[in-house]
């Protein structure tokens, strides 16, 4: 099978500076050795035969680091994937064993790699593997005595669940399996630096040169649309690429898609709330998922599998569900998922206008409609009369709307914004009276949901933005927090942008 799908827009690309991209192969040239694939793989084979005084050309179909290498979660993990004892079933004790230590020295190859040639790929120490269930518990601790006992790598350690909490704060999981020596990296920068060193040693490398065909024998000619290699040798590293250029090869190769999405930045106090050690995650179900921080604190999770070169319908919104739970946050600070929240389906006072459900979009949408007097993208939803109207104050008199205390301590705290300073209520706002300390102008609109949602509207400015978590209860400090910082900041870039 052969993949043949384009690539989503990567993260990985976004956070990469612009490489210098390498000529495609044009004419005929002749070398010791051919490597086709620039993945890890095919990078690192034509950098240790560089190394070794041999001429070595590296053919890429797309650019360095297209497949997975430059788009895989960026865990580097002892082991394979599978269990030692499931191995051991398959090939034998002694090869299973073998295998085991091969990914040992790939742990240390790496390592030798980014010590020798200074590659910045934003590495991390330590991975844990995480236990959902009491069974996985057990599979855990009976994995941790195999290593121990029977391969000698006294690196990996079992963490209970209090230990645990050093690492991920979620009461979601039991137990886990810490390994120091496997840690977590930016697979793209890490690929195109194996690449440079490569391109130092001596190699050539191409690119947008796929290899349609070779032929053996006593010198292999190894043909692209442009050119041709001569070779003594040619190394396959296509991996689910491979297709047509080695069917027999392709039949023993299934290809399997993963997936990852990649959050807002979240600041470091949030990011570090969640992961405090910065170590990857990944539990040990049959299809797992997988999570990490990255440099500029975002969280990368990933899931879901395909065993097919079609790429799932509603891919983006699948894997969004599998990351967005509702959690509650307790006393100490800690996030616990509520899987089966709901809110009271006929309560004792019904709520106005709220229990509704949308996406960030939808209200950055509808912000901007109101930014707009009225104009939404597809056509007027409101006159402009409307817009003022309901943008104005409907309170009697002179009263001013007061804090909110909250009666059920699991859904809300005592909310008030901007303390002290006088408040009103339009039809379907909350309005500052005063210029607020973080920047916002009197007269603008804000609104908050249950779950520390929050948006403003300023008119006077042309600027709205929205907060969205699915966290309890209402007012949460560090979503609050967070919040105020994030509108700060856009006041503050606005106003230096204006000046």
């Amino acid at each position: 099978m052969r993949l043949s799908y384009p690539p989503a827009p990567s993260y990985y690309a976004a956070s990469v500076a612009n490489a210098v991209p390498h000529d495609a192969l044009r004419g005929e040239i002749k070398v010791d050795a051919a490597v086709l694939g620039g993945g890890i793989a095919g990078c690192s084979a034509a950098l240790h035969l560089a190394k070794r005084g041999y001429r070595v050309a590296l053919l890429e179909a797309h650019f360095v680091g297209y497949g997975a290498s430059g788009r895989s979660g960026g865990q580097a993990i002892f082991g394979l994937a599978a269990s030692q004892k499931r191995l051991a079933a398959e090939v034998g004790r002694d090869a299973a064993r073998r295998l085991f230590d091969l990914s040992i020295e790939s742990l240390d190859l790496t390592q030798s790699l980014l010590r020798e040639y200074a590659i910045d790929c934003e590495y991390q120490p330590n991975h844990v593997h995480v236990a959902l269930k009491p069974r996985q518990v057990q599979e855990l601790e009976d994995w941790t005595r195999e290593l121990h006992g029977e391969y000698g790598y006294e690196s990996a350690r079992l963490l209970d669940r209090d230990e645990l909490e050093e690492h991920v704060r979620s009461d979601r999981y039991l137990a886990g399996l810490i390994d120091p020596r496997s840690g977590h990296l930016h697979p793209l920068k890490f690929t195109q630096g194996v690449a440079r060193a490569a391109l130092a040693a001596g190699a050539q490398i191409y690119e947008n040169s796929e290899v349609l065909r070779y032929e053996g024998g006593r010198e292999v000619r190894v043909h692209t649309a442009h050119g041709t290699v001569r070779c003594a040798n040619l190394i396959l590293c296509g991996n689910a690429y491979i297709g047509g250029v080695a069917p027999a090869l392709a039949r023993r190769i299934l290809g399997i898609g993963t997936y990852i999405i990649a959050t807002e930045p979240l600041g470091e106090a949030r990011a570090r709330s969640m992961l405090p050690s910065n170590a990857a995650i990944a539990d040990v179900n049959w299809i797992l998922d997988y999570f990490r921080r990255t440099q500029d604190h975002r969280l990368l999770f990933g899931g879901r599998v395909s065993y097919s070169s079609v790429q799932p319908p509603r891919l983006a919104e699948s894997m969004r569900k599998r990351m967005a739970t509702m959690h509650q946050r307790d006393e100490s600070g800690k996030l616990t998922p509520l899987a089966d929240f709901t809110l009271p389906q006929d309560p004792e006072v019904h709520m106005g206008g709220h229990g509704l459900y949308s996406t960030v979009l939808d209200y950055v949408k509808f912000i901007r409609m109101w930014l707009n007097d009225g104009q939404g993208p597809g056509g007027r939803v409101l006159k402009k009369e409307t817009v003022d109207m309901a943008a104005k104050n409907n309170l009697p008199g002179d009263m001013k709307i007061k804090g909110l205390p909250g009666v059920i301590p699991n859904l809300s705290n005592y909310a008030e914004f901007f303390p002290g300073m006088p408040k009103s209520w339009a039809i379907t706002f909350m309005i500052n009276d005063r210029d607020a300390p973080i920047g916002r102008p009197a007269g603008s609109l804000a609104w908050a949901g249950l779950a520390n949602l929050y948006y403003w509207i300023d008119r006077k400015n042309g600027v709205g933005g929205f907060w969205a978590t699915q966290i309890l209860p209402f007012v949460d400090p560090p979503s609050v927090g967070g919040y105020l910082e994030f509108e700060t900041a856009v006041y503050a870039n606005a106003m230096k942008a204006a000046a």
